[in-house]
């Protein structure tokens, strides 16, 4: 951490020494009688810095709570007045875990963890109270929260512990994610026999096709381009189960890094096809 101070009286200019340990000023200027911090000195700066870092998270959060359905505020309308899994009373659901999604002019709520692994069993999911298949859009809109879990390092729902089901079910999301954006049901059974060079040459169609679907010099392209060079070089060094495990949840993450995944994930499903 730099010194809170500034360089030197009639300054403006931040310290760029390092701070003591336990200390906000460094050591020259922990020994004057009265250190010109810098933050005084540019309040006029740091106050308008912070109202705008004010303004920004409100609109992130308000984005981010729009992601999660309708009724995050309001809980007088919902059509279930307790949680599927863990009985929360609806006005108790915390805001940041609650998803939910209308069907038939009915809003039905869950907490996103428990969505989330019902919808993972299946590749067809349903809506648990009314069996009716859970519209494209709403799954779209789960693993939009999912990336954004992923994206800043914040806990995601347990998978199975089961490597079978823990496989299948990653296997479930892509497929919906296939059927969401329009490429049809893409039963994932038939991608269990993938073995350890079916995954390396998957990662390896997609790294051929990414100067297709991404500009020159794109960072998206780079990070998706990093995920299957470290995936082709990893076959090498896991072992078969490990290897599949790391691939899956590979292809999930990559799926996550553009806002609009669409062409991503056609190239993808055209590398599923080619193997």
């Amino acid at each position: 951490m730099s010194c809170a101070s500034v360089k030197k009286k009639g300054s403006r200019e931040q310290c760029t020494s390092r701070a003591m340990t336990g200390h906000s000023l460094c050591r020259r200027h922990a020994r004057m009688r009265t250190p010109i911090l810098w933050g005084a000195v540019n309040l006029d700066k740091t106050a308008a810095a912070i109202k705008i870092q004010r303004l920004v998270r409100g609109f992130l959060l308000r984005a981010f709570l729009r992601r999660n359905g309708p009724g995050v505020l309001s809980r007088s309308n919902l059509a279930n007045d307790e949680e599927l899994t863990s009985c929360e009373d609806k006005h108790k659901q915390d805001p940041f875990t609650y998803f939910s999604f209308d069907e038939g002019g009915k809003i039905w709520w869950f907490d996103f963890d428990t969505l989330w692994r019902w919808c993972a069993r299946s590749y067809m999911p349903t809506n648990p109270y009314t069996k009716v298949l859970i519209a494209p859009e709403v799954r779209k809109r789960l693993f939009r929260v999912w990336a954004w879990l992923v994206a800043r390092n914040m806990e995601t729902p347990q998978e199975p512990s089961v490597y079978e089901e823990r496989v299948m079910g990653r296997w479930n999301v892509l497929s919906q994610l296939f059927s969401s954006y329009g490429f049809g049901d893409i039963n994932p059974s038939q991608f269990r026999r993938f073995g350890k060079i079916h995954y390396h040459t998957i990662f390896r169609f997609v790294d051929d096709d990414l100067p297709l679907i991404f500009r020159e010099g794109d960072p998206m392209r780079e990070r998706v381009h990093q995920i299957c060079i470290r995936a082709q070089y990893a076959v090498h060094s896991s072992d078969t189960p490990m290897y599949i495990l790391q691939s899956t949840y590979a292809l999930l993450y990559m799926c996550s890094i553009p806002k609009d995944p669409y062409a991503l994930i056609f190239t993808l499903l055209s590398a599923l096809y080619r193997v």
